[in-house]
């Protein structure tokens, strides 16, 4: 009997050893081709996935949630600038995954940002306005038990010494670190990337609809408008309701945000900061109408100025309601108009800066 089982755990031990190593080496690199937001993204060709797989400095850096995949168009926006362009926009992405990931690119990439433009997207007031100690390597995780967290997004950012300060210092709970050590240290990742794929071909559901008017890309989804538009809707009265509640912003809030460590970060690294206005839906434009948050808006601003922090916005562009086909993202149709734009701001705000030299 018992060397029955020593059989079996043999075996189950080197099936493991089989799938794990077959996992890193061959399915690894696809995995974090599809979720490493910080490298310029080429195409799903094999050469990029498995040669060229990284960017080891950036021109211009986008930060922010899907808004940014929604209204940038990384590949134009490279064209005309001439430059390489990373998209780092992505649905669920949390302050503390995105200061992470340029942590982490920097330790193996010195001069990432050397030179580089960065910016952050800017809907309102208080983007990135929470407190970095309670940011600090947190990742997504829901609040009602019908969503999911997101772990996996900070997966691509961690080597072991940032694995083991995630489970110290993340103010996420014992649920998400143990779900965090198995994609770290099991084939689960490659299991639940391999189930992604397979879903995503054989399920209805999540089925890209090619006549969509939104971008399929930074976890945009372009099925089941309507649950999309619900889930703005509730998403909208709870900020409301966040607003409402927090203690007005004050320049001690802001020395002690995400947002400060991540322009300082940037700064240190030789980038220049920015952030950029992006065109609202109504439903989410009325989060910032109180007069509570106006009061924000102007503490945010003043403190943006003090810090030679440039706000790239252009009246020019015009926009509707009807432009934002989920109540969340910009109508793909729009993109490219709105890509253009900021180009140029951006443009005027580097050539004056250049001109005060």
């Amino acid at each position: 009997m018992k060397t029955f089982l020593r059989k079996i755990i043999s075996i189950a031990l080197c099936f493991f050893v089989i799938a794990e190593v077959f996992s890193r080496i061959f399915i690894d690199p696809v995995y974090f081709h599809y979720i490493n937001i910080y490298n310029e993204f080429k195409d799903n060709s094999l050469r990029s996935i498995y040669v060229d797989n990284t960017t080891a400095q950036a021109d211009f850096v986008f930060i922010g949630s899907s808004r940014i995949p929604a209204t940038i168009n990384p590949i134009l926006f490279s064209e005309l600038s001439k430059g390489i362009t990373i998209n780092a926009g992505r649905g669920y992405t949390t302050p503390g995954i995105h200061y992470q990931a340029i942590k982490n690119k920097l330790k193996y990439y010195p001069e990432f940002l050397h030179n580089a433009v960065v910016l952050l997207e800017y809907p309102g007031p208080d983007i990135y306005t929470s407190s970095f100690e309670e940011d600090i390597l947190r990742v997504y995780e829901p609040v009602i038990e019908t969503d999911k967290s997101r772990p996996h997004l900070l997966l691509p950012y961690l080597d072991l010494s940032s694995f083991l300060s995630f489970l110290t210092k993340s103010r996420n709970g014992i649920s998400v670190k143990v779900k965090m050590t198995a994609l770290m240290f099991s084939t689960l990742r490659a299991c639940q990337f391999i189930n992604h794929k397979f879903n995503a071909l054989n399920t209805p559901l999540f089925k890209v609809d090619n006549n969509s008017k939104l971008v399929s890309e930074g976890g945009i989804r372009n099925d089941n408008i309507e649950f999309v538009r619900q889930s703005a809707l509730n998403v909208a009265e709870q900020r409301r309701d966040e607003i409402k509640n927090k203690a007005p912003l004050s320049n001690e809030i802001m020395q002690n945000s995400s947002f400060f460590k991540l322009y300082e970060i940037v700064r240190d690294n030789g980038g220049t900061f920015m952030v950029y206005k992006m065109p609202l839906h109504s439903i989410q434009k009325d989060i910032y109408s109180s007069a509570k948050s106006q009061d924000n808006k102007l503490v945010f601003e003043t403190w943006l100025k003090e810090k030679d922090i440039p706000i790239i916005y252009n009246s020019d562009f015009k926009f509707t309601d009807d432009d934002f086909p989920d109540f969340w993202h910009l109508a793909k149709d729009r993109r490219d108009e709105f890509t253009r734009t900021i180009y140029d701001e951006i443009e005027k705000v580097l050539v004056r800066r250049e001109g005060c030299k």
